[in-house]
């Protein structure tokens, strides 16, 4: 018999992100379609396929072990910190992060 386990999101939507305002946060730039988790609001995790090119904000670590959170696309997402490490990953220079206020809670790289 399996079990299916749901792992929570560390931000519960609609609360801010611990970075301020103008803080530096690393980005990277994705050389093929990379696996992430995506939480739902009943925080219940989907995997997802983040395309090829996508820039990635890091914005925290995770509670899933070996993950970080990134923003993409204006989404955020799960994924394990040594894919952003490895070849098919570049980082990019470091860009300002800013809310932005239509979504209240979500940041953006700019």
């Amino acid at each position: 018999m399996t079990n299916a386990v749901a792992f929570p999101t560390t931000r519960i939507p609609g609360t801010p992100f611990q970075q301020s305002e103008g803080q530096a946060t690393r980005v990277y730039k994705i050389r093929k379609s990379m696996a992430a988790v995506q939480f739902d609001q009943a925080a219940k995790g989907h995997i997802v396929f983040l395309p090829e090119g996508a820039e990635l904000c890091v914005v925290g670590s995770s509670r899933m072990a070996d993950f970080v959170e990134v923003i993409c696309e204006e989404r955020l997402y799960n994924i394990f910190e040594a894919d952003l490490s490895g070849i098919w990953s570049a980082p990019i220079k470091s860009r300002r992060v800013k809310p932005i206020r239509s979504l209240s809670s979500v940041e953006v790289c700019v």
